[in-house]
């Protein structure tokens, strides 16, 4: 179990924030108990953001530099006179609540703060100072579809890439992407495993917005039944049989969920079939199910 231990990055997501469809927040108490046996298993890795409600305090306070922590910047505030001091300030703010003596990785949350060229070159400025000081040591980008990488992956020598992967949403790998960014050594992070819990819920449960794509609850639903496994081991197995992929970034509810999770890392993989991919967006991306 510990060997697998080291792919899986816990995700603190619903560390600050009321998060994924169920829009559940952990109190302290669990999320110290997740922290804890999380470290006593081999998993040295949590993603946060400085968008997370109170995720960065609450992770300084359970004094987490024990693990390497991957943060994002965000998009700045309106009228900001100068890119580069609000990204070196806004980290270093980053650093000091999170309590610790270095961020491990620091990725750009949203790409739309590169289109803009003299602002991309501000912010890649303000990078480089940040990783000449050893504040950041590796600098990467959060995506939500990998045509964002056609735009931005050769403008900075970017080190990590954290992106959506499940068995609705293999766009990464029909890209060619993965490929590519495997053969560059890329530190590859795989995100939304469960596409924020959907697809682990009952079809009766699936809500009315995104009931158009039944078909696909359905044909996931006689899977597992035909294979008579859960749709969480059915998650699991899909991502893992990838070799080259990092870290899984995985959020966690309670300590019950981490114990079954680091059990299904365990397991023997289980080929998932091909007509369970989805192409669209409005299902893969759920900063689109509010549309």
């Amino acid at each position: 179990m510990k060997n697998m231990s080291n792919r899986i990055c816990i995700g603190s997501a619903n560390f600050g924030l009321n998060y994924g469809y169920k829009k559940k927040k952990l109190n302290k108490k669990k999320i110290k108990m997740i922290i804890d046996y999380s470290y006593k298993m081999g998993i040295n890795y949590i993603d946060t953001a400085t968008s997370y409600g109170n995720a960065h305090k609450i992770l300084g306070d359970l004094q987490s530099k024990k693990f390497n922590l991957v943060t994002k910047l965000p998009l700045p505030p309106k009228k900001t006179k100068s890119l580069k001091n609000w990204c070196i300030s806004t980290i270093i703010k980053a650093k000091k609540k999170l309590k610790i003596d270095h961020i491990y990785g620091l990725l750009i949350h949203d790409t739309k703060i590169l289109e803009n060229k003299n602002n991309a070159n501000e912010i890649y400025e303000a990078l480089n100072i940040l990783k000449k000081k050893k504040i950041i040591n590796k600098v990467g980008l959060s995506i939500y579809d990998p045509t964002e990488l056609d735009c931005y992956f050769n403008t900075y020598k970017f080190q990590i890439i954290q992106f959506p992967f499940n068995i609705f949403d293999r766009r990464i790998l029909n890209s060619g992407w993965l490929q590519k960014l495997s053969k560059k050594k890329v530190e590859l992070h795989a995100r939304s495993v469960f596409l924020q819990g959907l697809l682990l819920i009952e079809l009766e449960k699936i809500p009315k917005k995104l009931k158009k794509w039944n078909k696909y609850f359905l044909k996931l639903n006689k899977f597992v039944e035909k294979k008579n496994i859960s749709k969480k081991r059915a998650c699991i197995s899909f991502v893992r049989k990838y070799k080259t992929i990092d870290k899984f970034v995985i959020g966690i509810s309670d300590l019950d969920q981490l114990k079954e999770n680091l059990t299904l890392f365990g397991d023997k993989i289980i080929k998932i079939p091909s007509n369970l991919e989805v192409k669209s967006q409005k299902l893969l991306n759920p900063k689109m199910w509010q549309t």
